[in-house]
């Protein structure tokens, strides 16, 4: 990961005298936009909690947003933590709209586990949502 970046600027200045330069300095530091709790996920470790997947939706609008795509209709709007049960169209949604993000940037839409996930069979896994949380920052 990128943590710090040093630009340097160098500016003709116009003048009277053509080798008058100025020299400028800039530091930027780079940032990772999408925190994620419990990261990284463990397969068959860390249980999927309703933060989970409410960070990676807004993650996912905000990619969506930045190109040009209105946010995500969510069929669960809101989610409530030990009262919305995880389901399948979470998990389809979620990668609906990211794949329409992918799509808008004029990229190919990343591969998934269990590319195919059926409602009452699919249980929704850590890779699941590890793969929409890196597809999600390979967009960024």
């Amino acid at each position: 990961m990128i943590d710090e970046i040093r630009i340097e600027i160098l500016h003709d200045r116009v003048a009277y005298f053509v080798s008058n330069t100025t020299t400028a300095v800039l530091t930027v530091t780079l940032v990772d936009p999408f925190t994620f709790a419990d990261d990284p996920l463990v397969a068959r470790t860390t249980l999927i909690k309703t933060v989970h997947i409410t960070q990676v939706r807004a993650a996912i609008n905000s990619v969506r947003v930045a190109r040009g795509l209105t946010a995500f209709a969510w069929t669960d709007p809101t989610l409530t933590p030990g009262s919305t049960p995880v389901r399948v169209v979470h998990l389809t949604e979620l990668r609906t709209a990211l794949n329409q993000a992918y799509q808008a940037a004029g990229r190919t839409a990343p591969t998934y586990t269990d590319p195919t996930v059926v409602a009452r069979l699919t249980v929704m896994k850590a890779s699941h949502l590890s793969e929409l949380r890196a597809a999600v920052r390979l967009l960024q």
